[in-house]
């Protein structure tokens, strides 16, 4: 009961509301343990394996799209002139991945 003496009721939060709490965790562990402790959602074994795959899915979509990032910056950096080996250490590559990254260009532009 609430302090006017009614009962107070329980009001599950919105996907959209735990989708956003769920962003800010950073850890699979601290998904796990934000739907168990803020949400009172208990976590059966195939769950716990779901929000894994979840986390791992995301993450590589994350490092795709760092790794697009970096590919476009390199192409920025040469364009205005800087040596493929300061490209390289910019974008935190290697220049075997950055030599690929540029004959890929290359080839794109030739078609």
């Amino acid at each position: 009961m609430d302090s006017s003496g009614q009962e107070k009721k329980t009001v599950a939060p919105a996907p959209s509301e735990i989708a956003q709490n769920l962003k800010v965790a950073v850890s699979y562990e601290d998904k796990l343990d934000a739907l168990q402790n803020e949400f009172k959602i208990s976590v059966s074994k195939e769950m716990s394996e779901e929000v894994q795959s979840m986390c791992n899915l995301s993450m590589g979509i994350l490092n795709k799209g760092e790794m697009k990032r970096a590919k476009e910056t390199a192409y920025e950096l040469r364009d205005m002139g800087l040596p493929d080996e300061k490209i390289a250490r910019a974008v935190k590559v290697s220049m075997d991945i950055l030599q690929e990254w540029f004959a890929e260009r290359e080839a794109a532009l030739v078609k």
